[in-house]
């Protein structure tokens, strides 16, 4: 979000009724819904997006130097920290083809006196290995040569990662095929790029590696009947411009700091040549990181083994994945997704200092509370409790250092929550926005809520409390302000991109701080805890409050009812917010109820009046293929969840797989915030995992919900769906469906939670078109609680058989 408007949208002081001049400006939708019948699906949309991958991570969790491999199979470090007031990426040097990544390790052929760049001519094609682990395997032909490139990075002196200081060795294998009927000679090129002003660095070649300063950082291993040598500029002829020695690389005549590999390949045969690459951890934006000591040497980089580091690398991976990855879909490509997605997570939380942090993504080495927060929930509704509470103690370490612009007090505010370093420039304006302490208050919550873990809320209790308080507090002040239309509301700072106005009341702000408040209170009072009724009560008048603020505010007089956003200036309408942060989120924040009238005001407002009734619109923007500027992409989660509780499931899995594809790379996975910018990206990564379990689980009100957005599809002959004991505030969940329409039934087996008590359980069978429910079984007894596609369970407990018998309608 932090960029989307700082480029493309600009601002608008719009009435309501000013909407349809606007309107008129609009491109139309130009993405395809499916046919009226189809559900959408990941094959409908992706041929209909730009693949927007530009790198994708490939170092371990927490990886202090961002190391990637580039869609052409450089490595280097996606790092950028000019990046930071752009929202890019690191652009390639310029003038040159393709994109040659500044200080990378890319590799070419030499034929004919040209340098010829992997991803010339044919493009590289990349996949991930076992289908979602960030070793990316890159595929590209060249004449009679075919590479497949396999590229990963782990830590270069093993362990864990705690200081954040570490280095990084990033290796990758070029197995080289010969395709032509006769044997070939070959040149092959690894060489360091440099950068646009000094694509010639000074670098030095001793003990059988390439050395910058008194650290290795490159080293080839090669067949024994190949050569390999160090050239400070290859070839030897080339003529170097001084004052623009970049033009080399622009000609394709030459390069500089190269290991030139030279040999012959027989007919049909196969050699490998593998590369390692030392690389020292990148600085963040509050502070300046000096790697480990001490230097890198040549023997580092010699005495490991490729295949050995390889297979170390995946099964890491693997387990990491395993034990975030607790449901399995006939949809391969969404498991995929998600699992990737996870595992790009776990890259951006970083260590410093021993505590845990997380960044927002390798552009933005800083992080956002709200992005934070929700990777924080994401890790404990797929699994990880632990990480998540690793984060949190951090959250806990840096209460009351800092708070939003336009608050008045520090004491227990929960803001800038890992900026560790943040507190040496109070108030820092990008990080910290009013509806952090409510988003912190809520997560914390749902982190002991989803574990039972009362030991847990014990220790931090005062802590909850000192911020349940500053919302109370700050809230109040609003009342010093006679007839203040927002009485009850916290003034304060919005979020990053609006550049004018970013001090106020908004409703985005509040909805989350009461949701903050009232989750503290109601997990207190269900606990036993005697604070928890007093800030049940609290939470309730807030409700109040900020409701009496937006139904004063809000303008009937149009069709639909335009609920302002911004609640001090009402009559400004900014389509890009009330997008992204808008008046959606009264029902993220609890305060209504996907059904009220007001809400569905809020719907047509945003997919009809703006996006012109398209929810491929609502993703996209107004530019489908380029950089999505003007769309809400992954901003979208919360209008996408409140259509799923309506009951709009196509709606819902038309965001899904629009967001799948328009903000996803296709070949390896990788999420983005807008088109090809800040990739991967920690809120893009939390807000996918809240869409996909809660199309599998959802906990609303005092109910549970299972299976209500699942597609039609994967109900259909011989199809299975599978959770494995995820985490639910009840406890852990399992069930497994069957599908067995040639025989007509379902069967589905069901684990409910340990502590589901009374609570009833939702359970939506979404049967292929044409097939309705005629009875069901549990546990081979007769079951008469069900409607329409609905079964519902209440006062069972336990291991559950349920018999589904279908029929053609």
């Amino acid at each position: 979000m932090k960029n989307g408007v700082r480029f493309a949208i600009p601002f608008l002081f719009l009435a309501a009724g000013c909407l349809s001049a606007y309107a008129e400006k609009v491109t139309p939708p130009v993405i395809a819904a499916p046919p009226a019948g189809v559900e959408a699906d990941y094959g409908w949309y992706v041929s209909q997006f730009m693949d927007h991958g530009k790198f994708t991570p490939i170092g371990p969790a927490g990886d202090p130097a961002d190391v990637a491999v580039s869609a052409n199979g450089q490595i280097y470090s996606s790092c950028n920290l000019e990046g930071y007031h752009t929202g890019q990426g690191l652009e390639p040097l310029p003038g040159v083809t393709p994109n040659l990544m500044p200080e990378a390790l890319a590799f070419a052929l030499y034929e004919v006196g040209k340098v010829i760049l992997m991803g010339q001519g044919e493009p590289v094609r990349q996949s991930l290995m076992n289908d979602c682990l960030p070793i990316v395997q890159s595929v590209w032909k060249h004449g009679s040569f075919l590479i497949h490139q396999t590229a990963f990075a782990q830590q270069l002196r093993g362990g864990e990662i705690i200081t954040g200081k570490e280095r990084t060795l990033a290796w990758a294998a070029l197995d080289i095929i010969n395709r032509a009927k006769e044997e070939k000679e070959i040149t092959l090129l690894a060489f360091y790029s440099g950068d646009a002003a000094n694509p010639r660095p000074e670098l030095q070649f001793r003990d059988g590696a390439v050395f910058d300063g008194d650290s290795a950082i490159l080293r080839a291993a090669v067949p024994a009947h190949f050569s390999v040598d160090f050239w400070p500029v290859f070839p030897a002829a080339a003529e170097v411009d001084q004052g623009d020695p970049l033009g080399l690389l622009r000609s394709q005549e030459g390069v500089f700091n190269a290991l030139v590999i030279r040999g012959k390949i027989g007919s049909g045969q196969t050699v490998r040549v593998i590369f390692n690459r030392a690389f020292a951890p990148q600085d963040t934006v509050f502070w300046e990181v000096e790697a480990e000591g001490p230097a890198v040497t040549a023997e580092e980089l010699r005495g490991k083994s490729f295949e050995r580091e390889l297979q170390i690398v995946k099964q890491e991976h693997a387990r990491r994945a395993g034990m975030v990855s607790p449901f399995e879909t006939p949809d391969l490509i969404l498991n995929n997704i998600y699992t990737k997605a996870m595992l790009d997570g776990y890259f951006l939380t970083r260590r410093w200092d021993k505590q845990y942090i997380v960044f927002d993504s390798v552009i933005y080495r800083c992080q956002w509370d709200d992005g934070c927060a929700k990777w924080i929930y994401a890790l404990n509704l797929m699994g990880d409790h632990e990480t998540a509470g690793r984060l949190l103690d951090t959250i806990f370490a840096r209460q009351g250092l800092n708070k939003p612009t336009g608050t008045r007090t520090f004491e227990g505010c929960f803001s800038d929550y890992t900026n560790t370093k943040g507190d040496q420039a109070r108030d820092y304006k990008l990080a910290s926005w009013t509806s952090g302490p409510g988003w912190a208050l809520w997560t914390m919550s749902q982190h002991a809520r989803l574990y039972n873990d009362r030991a847990w809320l014990e220790q931090h209790k005062r802590q909850i409390l000192e911020g349940c308080q500053w919302i109370i507090r700050e809230r109040n002040f609003s009342r010093e302000k006679p007839d203040n239309p927002c009485a009850g509301l916290i003034w304060g700072r919005y979020v990053c991109d609006l550049k004018q106005d970013t001090d106020g009341y908004f409703t985005y702000s509040d909805a989350v701080c009461h949701l903050g408040l009232k989750s503290a209170g109601q997990l207190l009072a269900d606990w036993g805890y005697p604070e928890g009724p007093g800030l049940l009560q609290e939470s309730q008048a807030y409700r109040q409050d900020i409701l009496a603020a937006v139904d004063r505010l809000t303008d009937r007089s149009s069709d639909p009812w335009y609920v302002p956003w911004i609640l001090h200036r009402p009559e400004f309408f900014h389509r890009y917010f009330y997008d992204v942060c808008g008046p959606i989120n009264l029902v993220t924040g609890g305060l209504l109820p996907a059904d009220d009238e007001r809400i569905g005001h809020i719907i047509r407002w945003t997919i009809d009046k703006i996006h012109h009734g398209s929810l491929e619109h609502l993703i996209t923007g107004d530019n489908n293929l380029g950089n999505l500027m003007g769309g809400t992409c992954f901003y979208s989660q919360d209008l996408a969840v409140a259509l799923l509780e309506l009951g709009r499931v196509d709606d819902f899995l038309r965001i899904l797989y629009s967001l799948t594809t328009a903000a996803i790379s296709h070949q390896t996975l990788t999420t983005t915030e807008w088109g090809p910018n800040t990739q991967p990206h920690i809120h893009s990564i939390s807000s996918l995992i809240r869409i996909i379990r809660t199309m599998f689980i959802e906990e609303r009100g005092d109910r549970l919900y299972l299976l209500q957005g699942v597609p039609r599809r994967w109900l259909e002959q011989g199809q299975e769906i599978k959770i494995q004991q995820a985490p639910t505030i009840y406890g852990p969940l399992s069930l497994t469906t069957q599908s067995n329409l040639a025989n007509n039934r379902i069967d589905i087996s069901l684990t409910l939670p340990d502590r589901i008590g009374a609570a009833p359980v939702h359970l939506k069978t979404r049967l292929p078109n044409g097939y309705q429910i005629n009875s069901v079984a549990i546990n081979d007894k007769n079951h008469l609680d069900f409607e329409d596609e609905w079964i519902i369970l209440k006062d069972i407990e336990g291991d559950l058989h349920i018999a589904v018998m279908i029929s053609r309608l």
